[in-house]
């Protein structure tokens, strides 16, 4: 990898994290966003598989009521 490009692509310290940091906050099976302050993870909220979103559009909806900013690309 490029250096400076890498220092452009790896923009938050969460990649980072240690492997086993990042398999206890995403233990469960399911759908995640997560918040992510000055490099490091503040907030996650997870659906699991066992409570189905029947609609992309009403997820993306629940994470903008808790705060998220949902970027579309």
């Amino acid at each position: 990898m490029d250096p400076e490009q890498g220092e452009c692509y790896l923009s938050g310290r969460i990649l980072l994290m240690k492997i086993e940091e990042l398999r206890e906050i995403f233990s469960e099976d399911g759908l995640y966003a997560v918040r992510v302050e000055n490099g490091g993870i503040t907030y996650t909220a997870l659906i699991p598989d066992d409570h189905v979103v029947l609609s992309v559009e009403a997820f993306i909806e629940y994470l903008e009521r808790l705060g998220f900013k949902v970027v579309r690309e």
